[in-house]
């Protein structure tokens, strides 16, 4: 499994409530089903570009920047409407537990990576390509 980037670097995921018409995957009986909700958040934020600001840490506010935003809003959208969303399993990045998921489309593959600090607020986020 692939952990993302420290923490001193900006991560970006795109996560959504929901997929109409996807599928989950079996999740893991360890990973906590509010984790799963918010990843799906952000996944679905990033495609349309609505970030909510209030739900990050100081340090990720500052890192999104427009630019960072764009970027992986062009990559998450490049793969069409996604097919599946699939707990991979959990790790640590920047001190911040660190949950993998992985987001199947008819185009290919990413992984989204999503750390939350001890408060919940959102303390890292990437997409990358499988």
């Amino acid at each position: 499994m692939k952990l993302f980037y420290a923490a001193s670097l900006a991560f970006v995921l795109c996560a959504g409530a929901a997929f109409p018409g996807t599928a989950i995957a079996q999740q893991s009986p360890s990973v906590d089903p509010r984790i799963v909700t918010k990843a799906r958040e952000w996944f679905q934020r990033f495609r349309t570009g609505d970030i909510d600001r209030s739900q990050l840490t100081q340090t990720l506010e500052r890192q999104l920047t427009p630019a960072f935003v764009a970027q992986k809003r062009l990559l998450v959208r490049s793969y069409g409407h996604p097919l599946s969303f699939a707990y991979m399993g959990s790790g640590t990045a920047g001190g911040f537990p660190s949950y993998d998921f992985l987001v199947s489309f008819p185009a290919g593959k990413l992984v989204e990576s999503i750390a939350f600090d001890a408060s919940g607020k959102l303390a890292g986020i990437d997409f990358r390509n499988d």
